[in-house]
């Protein structure tokens, strides 16, 4: 084990970039397609909006795209 290097890879300084990278995609989607006025709060992965995504964005279980994992009405 090298005692100078405290990570396993040179991955692991990347994937706090990637992770930042991709809620920064995630924002501008929602953005774009929902609008800054019915988007009420953005989480670490997920938003709660005022209108229906399921309308405007497309949703599935592959990697990448977006997902529902609580659908109702917010009050």
């Amino acid at each position: 084990m090298d005692t100078d290097n405290i990570f396993k890879s040179p991955f692991a300084r990347c994937s706090v970039f990637l992770t930042a990278y991709c809620r920064l995609k995630m924002f501008e989607i929602l953005l774009n397609k929902i609008g800054l006025e019915n988007i009420v709060h953005i989480n670490t992965d997920g938003a709660v909006t005022l209108i229906d995504p399921t309308k405007i964005l497309t949703f599935s279980d592959n990697i990448g795209d977006f997902k529902i994992k609580n659908h109702g009405t917010c009050h």
